[in-house]
Formats: C-alpha cells, sequence, structure tokens
C-alpha cells in the first residue's frame, strides 16, 4: 500500500509474466493466461482503490482506463496467449558432451542405438540399482556400463532378453 501506483503495477506485471513463463509449453495455455490475467489485474484494482480511498475498482477502472495506465508510465500487461512448447527443447551440443558426459555418445542420447549391436529397432534401457551390482568379468554390457560409469545403457529387445538369460 505504501508503495507507489507504477511500483504496484510493475510488481503484478513481474507475477503476471513469471507465472505465464513457467505454464508457456501447457496445453491450456490460453485459457490459464486469461485466467491468471484476470484475477492479478482485478486483484491490481482492487489494491488500488483501497490505496486511493475511492472505494470500489469501478471508480479505479473510470479515472486510470481498462489497463489502469491513467496519466502514469506504466500499465498493466497485455494478455499473453499462444502456446510455446518449443520453450524447452534444448539441443546437445558437441563441446558440452564431451565434457560432461564421459564417454556417452551424442547418438545415445538422442538416436537410442543398442550399444552392443548398434540397432536402432526395438531400443529400451537396461537398469541397474547400484553400481557395486555390475561384474565387468561376467557381461561384456556390465563392462560397458563400467566403463561408461552409467547406471542404465540402451539395449535392442533381442540383447536386452540375451543378457538377462545370462544371469
Amino acid at each position: 500500500m505504501s508503495e507507489p501506483k507504477d511500483a504496484i503495477i510493475l510488481l503484478y506485471n513481474s507475477v503476471y509474466r513469471g507465472i505465464v513463463q513457467y505454464y508457456r509449453f501447457a496445453d491450456n495455455f490460453n485459457r490459464l493466461s486469461a485466467k491468471v490475467h484476470y484475477v492479478l489485474k482485478e486483484s491490481c484494482a482492487r489494491l488500488l482503490a483501497a490505496k486511493f480511498k475511492t472505494g470500489s475498482q469501478a471508480k479505479i477502472y473510470a479515472t486510470h482506463g481498462k489497463n489502469l495506465k491513467g496519466k502514469d508510465n506504466h500499465s498493466f500487461a497485455n494478455v499473453i496467449l499462444g502456446i510455446n512448447t518449443a520453450a524447452f527443447n534444448v539441443k546437445t551440443d558437441d563441446i558440452s558432451l564431451k565434457f560432461n558426459a564421459k564417454g556417452i555418445s551424442k547418438a545415445s542420447l538422442e538416436g537410442l542405438s543398442c550399444s552392443i549391436c548398434d540397432s536402432d529397432y526395438r531400443v529400451e534401457m537396461h537398469h541397474v540399482r547400484m553400481m557395486k551390482d555390475l561384474n565387468p568379468k561376467i557381461s561384456a554390457i556390465d563392462k560397458i556400463m563400467t566403463r561408461k560409469n552409467r547406471k542404465q545403457i540402451p539395449l535392442c529387445r533381442k540383447c536386452h532378453m540375451e543378457h538377462h538369460s545370462i544371469r
């Protein structure tokens, strides 16, 4: 209440933008964005009505307009619409992969080919609970997993079933 009107509107705008950016990839984004915009704008109008002691939101909208700008510098943000599903698509570059992945190939992260026979048909992940359960002297798969320091490895269905029949 003690902040100036512009500071209040900027705070509400930052809250709105933060919520909208967090949910930007959701299927019902447009409806969610409109609802959040409505709730925050009404809340801002109520706060300004209490601050200026006008008694109602209608008087605030009458004096400052529908976007709450009035004669000041800042107005309430417009509704942000449009799903942005590409917001979380991240491509791994070869340089960061070499420094951070310790022997994992780019193909195993994106293409998922079998680590034994290089097949890309029906590839699934083989998991172990703990690295200490691996025995590289018995199994070639355990040897690969130990060398790469991984608890999971992509294997085609055939290699995966052969590995479990050995144990």
